[in-house]
């Protein structure tokens, strides 16, 4: 039932990546930066199809019979919340916080122990994002109502 959960999973990032394509396409001042944000998500894209034939290749093989039986696993279900909270509340606090809040919070609950992994690793991060879109190439990151 892995290959079916892989599949609602994709289909969820896709549905996700297509709706902040088009809104971050939208913020582009320039072709260049058009040319730049249709190649990522052309390749994003390419990548999801490549997973989404591996799964349904797997499922029509091995003739795993259609379910949802992944449902009663809590790991999936606990990250898509994760992932559409962090998606709510990106308006509300900031894109930068609410992924600093979304990525310690999804590292301590995997069972990370270690202050590097839970802090400095999103720091860093968030760092190269900052640098990347807002200092070379002059976009502006969402910020919310709080921050």
């Amino acid at each position: 039932m892995k290959h079916i959960g892989n599949v609602v999973l994709v289909l969820f990032f896709v549905g996700y990546g297509a709706f902040y394509y088009l809104e971050v396409l939208s913020q582009a001042s320039r072709f260049e930066h058009h040319a730049m944000i249709t190649f990522i998500f052309v390749a994003l894209a390419i990548l999801a199809l490549i997973s989404l034939v591996g799964d349904v290749r797997a499922l029509i093989k091995n003739k795993e019979p259609m379910g949802f039986a992944w449902v009663s696993e809590k790991k999936p279900i606990v990250f898509l919340v994760a992932m559409t909270l962090y998606l709510v509340f990106i308006p509300v606090l900031g894109f930068f916080l609410s992924s600093f809040i979304f990525f310690v919070s999804i590292a301590v609950w995997m069972g990370s122990r270690k202050w590097k992994e839970y802090f400095l690793v999103p720091v860093v991060m968030l760092g190269v994002v900052y640098v990347l879109f807002i200092v070379l190439l002059g976009q502006r990151i969402t910020s919310g109502f709080i921050v």
